[in-house]
């Protein structure tokens, strides 16, 4: 899978593209080897909350609570991967309701 864009979600401010607060969190290396950079930067994998959906996967990570970024999510479908960071808890199921918002409006629209 290929990398697109990394987002911060946070209810306030909603999505925000921010490079320099991903290479600051992961490491300048995150998006040649995401998965390594996210278990190096401390995320551990939650495999209650993967969601694995037909054109949606979703799986959670969970950092240190006094982080500034105690959730990452990482979003794929068939072409590419996209991670998110989210502040606090309220945010991340914000940002889940809107993944699953987009994606089905999506495959409503590319329905024929």
């Amino acid at each position: 899978m290929s990398r697109k864009m990394d987002y911060i979600y946070d209810v306030s401010e909603g999505w925000v593209y921010s490079e320099a607060v991903f290479e600051e969190v992961l490491g300048q290396g995150y998006s040649s080897d995401h998965a390594e950079a996210i278990k190096a930067a401390g995320y551990a994998e939650n495999q209650f909350e993967k969601v694995n959906k037909p054109a949606l996967i979703i799986e959670h990570y969970k950092g240190s609570f006094d982080s500034k970024f105690p959730y990452l999510l990482s979003v794929s479908d068939e072409v590419d991967v996209n991670l998110v960071l989210i502040p606090n808890f309220i945010s991340l199921q914000k940002c889940i309701s809107e993944l699953f918002y987009s994606n089905k409006t999506y495959l409503a629209a590319t329905k024929s």
